[in-house]
């Protein structure tokens, strides 16, 4: 058998030098090679905890706690591995598009690339940090008060709804033309059908009469009625004063009028399934009914509202299919401006609303309440009655390479060789 000294690593480590697991292999014997570790240190950097620092020889955690120093002996075909235990979680990050209604004809696009929830810092050369960029366009005149606007992917449409806060529901669409649109024309206008928006599946919804829902494409404008969206939910009741309306992830829910604040009806296009969702709600004419689906959870929730009340509930459950009882999280979860007619949503968990100074706000529902994403902010006040309209990617996981973390790792000892 021969013995040397031996450096086994020297090495500042990175997010990148680590595998999915969380593992940076030190060492691998062979079957005729042991190794004798005398000395161990995992100097932390940048933000990592020292407590999620591990040193292991194949399975088992030899030490943890950061910086260690001690004896090892690593058998023939042994490994010797530094573990970030429990994994660090980089976040989740997605695109977020917000559309705002500034003015009769002034309208604000923002666009969000979001980390958001990182147990860790992010580099600051990480491409999921928060980079907003904002692009104010001009269109011809949106009559009355128009609650929400769109432009579709194709760059073809503009769409709005005109709301009163009761019985005027109109629904608009503009052709675009350039950088400008041409005018306004009337889509769909009858009394008491709120137009709920979908933006991410393409889609604007109405409740036309107490069992029936009809279907706008944003992208072709191509129409679909459904004459029995409702039929056979219990108590179901014809749209009437106070009616409004939210969807999303293709589910179209509705609050077919203010004398029912104990329910809220949905119906699933793709799948017909329908139901009602018993609660304590909120109705009014300064009212609005807003739904985000979160992902992580597996939970609906519901924000509702009359003037600057709210009432924050959720239902269980990925796929909606029959009756259920909301649970309620409470009231007051937000600060919401008396005349904000549309609350946005997104299929993966954020709410949008106009606060008490005018600006849109962006927040995350919890069974606790709901909490305010500062990441996105807004120099500028939405226009009348109007609300944000988000409209959200599908999440990523932020890789361990855009994380700042740093770990100095020297390990040394006596290499046998020839066992």
């Amino acid at each position: 058998m021969a013995e040397q000294l031996k450096e086994f690593a020297n090495v500042a480590l990175t997010g990148a030098s680590f595998d999915s697991s969380g593992e940076y292999t030190v060492l691998t014997n062979n079957s005729t090679t042991q190794a004798v570790i005398k000395d161990i240190n995992a100097a932390v950097t940048g933000v990592l905890a020292k407590t999620n620092v591990a040193v292991k020889q194949g399975i088992s955690t030899v030490s943890s706690g950061g910086n260690s120093t001690g004896f090892e002996l690593v058998p023939v075909s042994g490994v010797l591995k530094v573990k970030l235990d429990p994994i660090p979680n980089a976040g989740i990050s997605s695109s977020l598009e917000v559309f705002n209604v500034r003015g009769s004809t002034t309208q604000n696009r923002d666009v969000f690339s979001a980390g958001t929830a990182p147990t860790y810092a992010l580099k600051s050369t990480s491409s999921h940090i928060v980079t907003p960029s904002a692009t104010a366009t001009v269109t011809d005149a949106m009559a009355g008060q128009p609650v929400w606007y769109y432009k579709n992917n194709a760059n073809t449409y503009v769409w709005y709804h005109n709301y009163d806060g009761n019985s005027t529901t109109q629904l608009k669409r503009a052709d675009v033309n350039g950088n400008t649109t041409n005018g306004f024309s009337g889509i769909q206008s009858t009394a008491y059908q709120y137009a709920a928006i979908d933006p991410v599946q393409g889609y604007a919804y109405k409740q036309t009469g107490q069992q029936s829902v009809q279907r706008w494409n944003l992208e072709t404008g191509a129409t679909n009625s459904y004459s029995g969206a409702f039929t056979g939910i219990t108590g179901v009741v014809n749209n009437s004063s106070y009616n409004h309306a939210a969807a999303v992830k293709g589910l179209f829910f509705c609050q077919a009028s203010g004398a029912y604040t104990d329910r809220i009806q949905y119906f699933n296009p793709a799948t017909s399934a329908k139901g009602r969702i018993n609660g304590s709600f909120l109705a009014s004419s300064n009212g609005a009914l807003g739904v985000t689906f979160n992902p992580t959870e597996n939970r609906w929730y519901i924000l509702t509202k009359s003037g600057t009340n709210s009432t924050l509930s959720y239902v269980s459950g990925a796929t909606l299919s029959g009756d259920y009882t909301a649970t309620l999280v409470g009231t007051g979860k937000v600060s919401i401006n008396s005349g904000c007619f549309f609350i946005g949503g997104t299929e993966t968990g954020l709410f949008g609303w106009k606060d008490q100074t005018g600006k849109a706000l962006i927040g995350k529902p919890t069974s606790t309440g709901v909490t305010v994403q500062t990441q996105f902010t807004f120099d500028y006040n939405i226009g009348g009655n109007a609300g944000p309209l988000l409209k959200s990617s599908a999440f990523n996981t932020v890789p361990a390479v855009d994380m700042d973390i740093g770990l100095n790792l020297k390990v040394s000892g006596v290499e046998i060789t020839g066992v």
